[in-house]
Parts: C-alpha cells; sequence; structure tokens
C-alpha cells in the first residue's frame, strides 16, 4: 500500500461505529457540563438571545420565514444582509419545538460543536498523527471554552465551524484518494458553510483553482478533470449565483451578502480613518455614519452599494497602511484571548473586561494594558490564555516549516492547509484596531492544532544536523482511515 504522508508515522486504528459514536457523546456530555456551568454563572435565555446584537439579525428573517414565508428582516424588506443557512436553522427550531426553540437550538449547537472536535480528531487519525500527539490536540479540542461558550448563544459559530471542519477533512480526503464522492462533500459542505458564514464566499475558487494545479501535474486524464469542474460549478457558483440573483430581483443589490459592503465601511474603512487621522476606532466608526460622501450616495442608491463606494476611496488612498494594519490584525488573532468573551457573562467584570478588549483591540498589549491585567483575577487568566495562544502559534509556525523542509505529508496536502491558514486569518483579521471577527479565530485554532499535528509526522532523525531532509520511502500495510492511501 502506498503513502503519501510521512512514512514513520504509525498507522492509526480504524474506529468502530460504535466507538465513534461514544466519542461524539462524550464530547457531548463535556460540552452539556459546561452549560450548566454556565448557567449557574447566569447565562439564561434572555442572555442567549440579547447578550450579542447580531442574534436580532438571524432571529428576524428566522420568524419571517414562518409567517411570512419570506427572507425578511425586522423592517419587513427583503434581507440582503444575513445569508439563509443559520436563520433556516432557527426556523426550523422554531417550528418543531414551539416556545422551547431556544434551548433546542442551543442543544443542537453544543452537538454541533462537539462534532466539529471528533471530525477534527479524524482529521488527524486520517492525516497519520501519532496516538499520543492526537489524544493531546484532540482534548486542547474538547475543552476549548471559547468553543463551547459561543454555542450558547443566538449565533451562527457552531453550525459555521462544524461545516468547515467537515470541508477539511473531505478535502484532505479528496487531495490523497482522488474519489468522486470525497470532490462532491468537499464542494457541498463548502457551500453550505458559506450559505452560513459570507466570510467563504472567495474561498471556493482557491480550492478548485488548487484541486485542478494538483490533477493535472498528476497526470490526470481529461474526463476526471471535466467531472471535477462540472461537480464544482453545480454545486459551488450555481447555488451562490442564485442567491446573488435572489437579492438583485427583491433588492436591487447583485451581490451574495450586504454584510461584506457594511464589514468594508464600518470596519475596514473606520480603522484606516482613526489611523490617518488619530482618532480611536470607535470615534472614527461613528464620524463615518455622517460622512458627507456616504451621506450622498445614499440619496441615490441603496445602503450597501453607497458604504462600497465610499469605502473604496479610502481604503484605496492609503493602501500601504491598510495592509499593515491587516497583517497586525492576523497577527493579533492568533494571540486574541478568548477570556475576553467568556467573562461578559460575569455582570462584576464585564465593564473591565470589555474595557480591557477595546484597549487590546486598539493598541495590542500595551504596557498600561499588561499593569491592568496583571491587578485583576480575571486579568490573570486572560495573560495565561494570551500565553498559551502564543505557545500554539509558534508551535505552528515551527510546524509549518519543519513540514515543508522535511516533506511531512503530500504536498498538496500542505498547501491546502496552509492556504486555509492563510485564508482564515486574513478573513478574520481587520484594521480596526486588531482583529475585525476576532470570533472567528475559532476555525484558526483547530487549524493551528492540525499543523501541530502535521509537525509530529516528521520523524527525529531528520531534524538532526547532516540529516537528509527527504525520507526514505517505505511502505505500511492497510488503510488507516477513510481518509487513506489508496493501493
Amino acid at each position: 500500500m502506498k503513502t503519501i504522508f510521512h512514512p514513520s508515522a504509525p498507522p492509526a486504528r480504524k474506529r468502530s461505529g460504535w466507538q465513534s459514536a461514544a466519542l461524539i457523546a462524550a464530547i457531548f456530555a463535556v460540552r452539556l457540563l459546561f452549560w450548566w456551568g454556565w448557567a449557574a454563572l447566569g447565562v439564561n435565555e434572555t442572555a442567549s438571545e440579547t447578550l450579542y446584537p447580531d442574534a436580532a439579525g438571524y432571529i428576524a428573517p428566522a420568524r419571517s420565514l414562518l409567517t411570512a414565508g419570506a427572507f425578511l428582516n425586522a423592517e419587513g424588506a427583503p434581507e440582503i444582509v444575513r445569508t439563509p443557512g443559520y436563520p433556516l436553522l432557527i426556523a426550523a427550531c422554531q417550528a418543531l419545538f414551539g416556545s422551547r426553540w431556544l434551548a433546542a437550538l442551543i442543544t443542537i449547537q453544543l452537538f454541533l460543536s462537539a462534532l466539529a472536535s471528533f471530525t477534527f480528531i479524524k482529521t488527524l487519525e486520517g492525516l497519520g498523527v501519532p496516538k499520543m500527539a492526537r489524544d493531546m490536540l484532540g482534548l486542547i479540542a474538547v475543552f476549548n471554552l471559547h468553543d463551547v461558550y459561543f454555542a450558547l448563544f443566538v449565533l451562527s459559530d457552531s453550525l459555521a465551524q462544524s461545516l468547515f471542519m467537515g470541508f477539511v477533512y473531505f478535502l484532505v480526503s479528496a487531495l490523497k484518494n482522488r474519489e468522486p464522492h470525497d470532490f462532491v462533500l468537499t464542494f457541498a459542505l463548502l457551500t453550505l458553510a458559506t450559505f452560513v458564514r459570507p466570510g467563504s464566499l472567495f474561498l471556493p475558487f482557491f480550492v478548485i483553482a488548487g484541486i485542478l494545479i494538483f490533477e493535472l501535474r498528476r497526470g490526470a486524464p481529461g474526463k476526471v478533470i471535466a467531472r471535477i469542474l462540472i461537480a464544482f460549478i453545480l454545486l459551488v457558483p450555481f447555488p451562490i449565483g442564485a442567491w446573488a440573483m435572489r437579492n438583485r430581483t427583491a433588492a436591487g443589490y447583485l451581490g451574495f451578502s450586504a454584510i461584506s459592503d457594511a464589514n468594508l465601511y464600518f470596519y475596514h474603512a473606520a480603522g484606516v480613518s482613526a489611523k490617518l487621522n488619530g482618532t480611536d476606532f470607535y470615534t472614527a466608526q461613528e464620524a463615518l455614519k455622517t460622512d458627507p460622501a456616504y451621506l450622498r450616495n445614499l440619496e441615490t442608491m441603496i445602503a450597501p452599494i453607497a458604504q462600497r463606494r465610499a469605502a473604496l476611496p479610502i481604503l484605496s488612498g492609503s493602501l500601504p497602511l491598510y495592509l499593515a494594519l491587516h497583517v497586525q490584525g492576523a497577527a493579533a488573532t492568533l494571540i486574541y484571548p478568548g477570556t475576553f468573551d467568556l467573562f461578559r457573562i460575569v455582570p462584576r467584570s464585564l465593564a473591565l473586561i470589555d474595557s480591557m478588549k477595546t484597549a487590546y483591540l486598539e493598541h495590542g498589549l500595551s504596557p498600561a494594558l499588561l499593569a491592568a491585567l496583571m491587578t485583576d483575577p480575571f486579568g490573570l487568566l486572560t495573560l495565561i490564555d494570551m500565553l498559551f495562544l502564543s505557545l500554539i502559534a509558534i508551535l505552528t509556525l515551527r510546524a509549518i516549516l519543519h513540514a515543508f523542509r522535511f516533506r511531512a505529508a503530500d504536498g498538496s496536502i500542505r498547501i491546502a492547509l496552509l492556504g486555509l491558514l492563510i485564508y482564515n486569518l486574513i478573513i478574520s483579521a481587520g484594521p480596526n484596531g486588531f482583529g475585525t471577527y476576532p470570533r472567528f479565530r475559532l476555525s484558526v485554532s483547530l487549524l493551528e492544532l492540525l499543523w501541530i499535528g502535521v509537525g509530529t509526522l516528521i520523524p527525529r532523525r531528520s531534524m538532526h544536523p547532516g540529516a537528509s531532509p527527504t525520507p526514505t520511502p517505505q511502505t505500511r500495510s492497510g488503510p488507516a482511515d477513510p481518509i487513506s492511501a489508496k493501493p
């Protein structure tokens, strides 16, 4: 049996269906325990529905689907900001469980969070990561409180995380096994993830470009390339384009989601304006709401187009600054402490944590913020969290460098995992200080841990001075996992 992963990696024993079910149940039980703990601290249904303003934007179109049979916002106009993926889940819970829909939704989200951790562990198995490393990385994923925390609110994070990890699993399998059903599931899950979180909108086109390049380099026949392209067109551009046409017909907006235009203006342009004018981000954001150019645009066009037209001159006129702030945002996203979110549920610490979070997003870990963190118990836990995330980031960088040097995995999989990490960092980061979407670092965390797992595939002898960077070809018997090499 041929292996395209590092030959020194021991084969992972394939789990039975019962073992997989037991593992998912155990992970789900951990999430339920944390839910009960947070409930004791004050996370009730009111907090789940109101703590984050985004929740209202998801609930309104979900209710309109049930009451009016149309996808409408709170004002009764066609919804073009939110995509239908997550509101459909909310609507299903409301239809099936009535007044208990929120409890049902949170339970489902906790299960989806557990499923994402299970898929992560299965991906490690398929990559051939040794059992000890796999168990340690799996424990980190299972006990990631930041991940569990967002499952307790009306937010799309758990659903998006589960779909994204499924996409990663089948992408690795497709690159390794080149089976048609793996490509189909890769494209389908990526499209579903995009309908839940529009941040993935551009990712499919990088994915298909990479797949085609890898297949052509492997000498794939023309009919194989044609089948991959047909599956991609039917499963990705077709549904995404259909939703964009719906937006144009319903509201005169030709685009997949108007959230991208709002973010471009109220986050990206605001971040650049804050640096140019020497103000803080939130002051710049408020100023843009009454900017004369923006208000003039609103007189002749719908809000998303007006936001885009007003943002582009600001960003294009300061492109070097914009790019520099994006790099800073990506770096800070890697060490964004989840405690900034976890402690929001403790009333006495809310004001303190919010002020510290704002200071971090504006100025990074400044001496003043460091001193403030060291004087409060919550602050000390935040520092410990940042140190742990810094260690994860360092180990990830080390694993990436060594994996490419010593070829710890097939080249297509190495490039794919690196591309996914970079894409998620770019989408997560932004110039409003140091990170527009800190919640998005959940997927970044799992990709970092996957890379650390890949790093364990490098044999110790290859790390010694004078050792050959290219491993000696070997064989092993038996497939290790559904992500397994073909004979």
